[in-house]
């Protein structure tokens, strides 16, 4: 707006009654109207205008390239983000086969020791490696859908 001109309008009506009592002219009426019209441009700020233009014309062309660079990071982060949530799946995953397999060497384990083939040192290394497969599996699952 410091670069367009300044355009003024005026307008008016004047109406005035005097009476008055001396003299043979006992009433003076006067009536009109008037307008104009005025328009104002500085020319000795035109250089002072024309640095403030090309300031906020730089400015916005920061401001785009800080708002690309925000997008960038946020396309990133959510791209590292998916990353880790499918990673964590996966590792997910092959817990609960590794789980799967635990369970069946207990169970096996547990037979074998019923049968005399194993002793019971065998038997609660099974169990405590199926508790720990259990253990990291929570851990995993937490970490995953956290």
């Amino acid at each position: 707006s410091a670069l367009w001109p300044r355009i003024d309008a005026v307008g008016g009506l004047q109406l005035t009654n005097n009476i008055t009592e001396a003299g043979f002219i006992l009433e003076n009426r006067t009536t009109g109207w008037s307008a104009g019209l005025q328009m104002r441009y500085n020319i000795f700020r035109g250089a002072a205008d024309a640095q403030a233009a090309e300031l906020a014309r730089v400015e916005t062309l920061r401001r785009r390239a800080e708002i690309d660079d925000l997008r960038g990071q946020m396309r990133l982060q959510l791209a590292s983000a998916i990353e880790r949530y499918e990673q964590g799946r996966r590792v997910l995953e092959t817990e609960r086969r590794t789980l799967a397999a635990a369970e069946r060497n207990a169970e096996i384990t547990l037979v074998a020791y019923r049968q005399g083939l194993v002793d019971d040192m065998d038997v609660r290394q099974s169990q405590q490696s199926l508790v720990e497969i259990l253990t990291r599996l929570a851990q995993t699952e937490s970490e995953t859908y956290a």
